[in-house]
């Protein structure tokens, strides 16, 4: 049952996804973009798996692995077709990641917890805006906003993952962009999938 919801749920979120692509595709004059076919199989593996894999966790848990599973199938596509992210949808989901841990650690007194979630959000959040500040062809303005929601979720699940998490990115997204710039010349990469990937494999590995 939790595995079948988690597919309808991941489903849904990449046809939203089809959809805000079209409406950014609009906006920078291009051509809408297809998705394959297997995005489609991919996008109810990923939605099943979030929720089957956490049956026997806490709500809290199951609820956070699912809102990085949403964010990576909506986000992810859009920024790796046109390295762009839809702020608002990052936004909605990072108040609904703090709602998340609040209520939880009210009903779970894990005050202490949610404390220190939110103090490791805030410092990789200034991080990344630092990093925004010295150079922001490297590191959009999308990539801070998303990182919020990513590294507070982490944080309150296992904080001791999220730098694993930041190293994987780091090195997927280091390998991805030499890859890119030896074969293509390109200059510049989507790194939101790399993020939203890792983090979400993280989460997965954690609860």
């Amino acid at each position: 049952m939790f595995a079948a919801l988690g597919a309808v749920v991941g489903l849904v979120a990449l046809m939203v996804s089809r959809y805000l692509m079209t409406r950014v595709a609009d906006d920078l004059g291009r051509s809408p973009t297809n998705l394959p076919v297997w995005s489609y199989g991919l996008a109810v593996l990923v939605g099943a798996v979030s929720l089957a894999r956490n049956e026997s966790e806490p709500a809290s848990s199951t609820l956070l692995v699912m809102l990085s599973a949403i964010l990576l199938l909506v986000q992810g596509p859009i920024d790796l077709v046109h390295h762009r992210l839809v702020r608002w949808m990052s936004v909605t989901a990072l108040l609904t990641a703090v709602v998340v841990v609040v209520a939880d650690a009210m009903l779970r007194n894990l005050q202490r917890s949610a404390m220190t979630a939110v103090l490791v959000a805030l410092t990789v959040v200034v991080a990344y805006g630092f990093l925004h500040r010295l150079s922001p062809s490297s590191l959009g303005w999308g990539d801070v906003v998303l990182v919020a929601p990513l590294s507070i979720s982490i944080a309150y699940v296992a904080v001791e993952r999220v730098v694993a998490w930041q190293l994987a990115a780091s090195v997927t997204g280091a390998i991805h962009a030499a890859v890119a710039r030896l074969q293509r010349g390109e200059r510049s990469i989507a790194y939101g999938p790399h993020l939203l990937v890792a983090a979400w494999l993280t989460m997965l590995i954690s609860v």
